[in-house]
């Protein structure tokens, strides 16, 4: 035991210690730098894949016109056409996210009408290839016009629900530039915003919709509208009112010797119809009551108020009990006309259900 203690504490315990530990940080290190040696390869190796692999991808690009298209007008295009491109995958990949690069039809020096043309590609890698689709388009050319036209709502009104009108239609947007091929922009004749009323319309509607061009026939004509769409609102209501009137009885088909006096217990009622019906109604409404082979003496009957003017739908009352005094008159030559003349209704309160009076006198041939 002392001599292990005696070598522990000697310098040759320490020397070979010093020499384990260096032996041991020399493998950690050799084995630190294989990996990093290992793992650099790795990353050098997928750079380059990935600089040197083929790749292809197509996307979609906007067709560029070369034309002064403030004289000319061209339809037929397309608006984008697809570009496959094949090459570094690096590079299609920059190439395919920037789209640093056009397509354009070369229109200039064509004439006027039908042509076809080959499209080219601008600004593309010299490392890449490419194929358009389509190679090729048909254009026309013509000779560009513009025009300012007022805009026109177009409704079914036989959707509304009964008793409900329509009132002036507005829009955002009162007039639209017209643009297109002189022909087709001679042919406009109006340009309309069609809106589509729901079965039984019965509140105010509010829509953007797409304005159509229309020649003289309603047939849709190929031009450009800008603006292309508006904001259409058609105020919906009812076209129904009311108002109160007083009842004139008045006798028909009378004797011409005779006169006539009636009175009824409804001297007021609530007269229903359109507003412009309404609008036309005077304070009182006739009666009229059939006296015709009614003896002289009292005579009581029941009347139907049934309305005979236009526009007017209904009454509140339907029916009047009334009182007919006929009396021999002094004169026996009086017209049908004058015996159907009456004094004003004599009435004891505003009531639908009040009395009320009228006579006619005679006249003289």
């Amino acid at each position: 035991m002392k001599h292990f203690n005696r070598f522990l504490n000697s310098a040759w315990f320490y020397r070979l210690t010093a020499l384990l530990f260096a032996l041991v940080l020399v493998a950690y290190v050799n084995s630190t730098s294989d990996n990093n040696t290992r793992l650099s390869r790795q990353s050098k190796t997928s750079e380059v894949s990935s600089l040197t692999s083929t790749k292809t991808k197509t996307v979609s690009v906007p067709l560029q016109l070369n034309i002064n298209s403030n004289k000319y007008f061209v339809t037929g295009y397309p608006e984008r056409v697809k570009v496959k491109l094949t090459g570094p995958a690096a590079l299609v990949t920059a190439t395919s996210n920037t789209q640093n690069f056009s397509v354009q039809a070369n229109l200039k020096g064509l004439s006027m009408g039908k042509h076809t043309v080959s499209l080219r590609a601008d600004g593309i890698n010299k490392e890449l290839s490419y194929q358009i689709m389509p190679k090729q388009i048909t254009v026309t050319i013509a000779k560009r016009k513009t025009i300012r036209v007022p805009v026109h709502v177009k409704y079914d009104a036989g959707n509304l629900a009964t008793g409900y009108e329509v009132g002036t239609p507005t829009t955002s947007v009162s007039n639209v530039t017209v643009t297109g091929a002189t022909d087709e922009v001679d042919q406009v004749a109006q340009v309309i915003a069609p809106i589509n009323l729901t079965k039984n319309a019965t509140s105010t509607i509010s829509e953007t919709v797409q304005l159509e061009a229309q020649d003289a026939n309603g047939h849709t004509v190929n031009v450009v509208m800008t603006p292309a769409t508006t904001v259409v609102r058609i105020p919906i209501t009812s076209n129904e009112s009311s108002k109160k009137v007083s009842i004139d009885y008045q006798p028909k088909n009378g004797a011409a010797d005779r006169s006539y006096s009636i009175s009824g217990d409804v001297s007021s009622l609530t007269a229903f119809g359109t507003k412009a019906g309404i609008a036309k109604l005077k304070d009182s409404i006739a009666a009229s009551v059939d006296v015709a082979g009614l003896p002289v003496g009292t005579t009581k009957q029941q009347i139907s108020l049934t309305p005979d003017i236009s526009g007017i739908k209904s009454y509140s009352v339907t029916t009047a009990n009334v009182t007919i005094k006929v009396t021999q008159g002094t004169d026996g030559s009086m017209s049908d006309n004058a015996a159907e003349r009456s004094a004003p209704v004599q009435s004891s309160s505003s009531d639908d259900t009040s009395t009320a009076s009228s006579s006619s006198a005679d006249a003289a041939s």
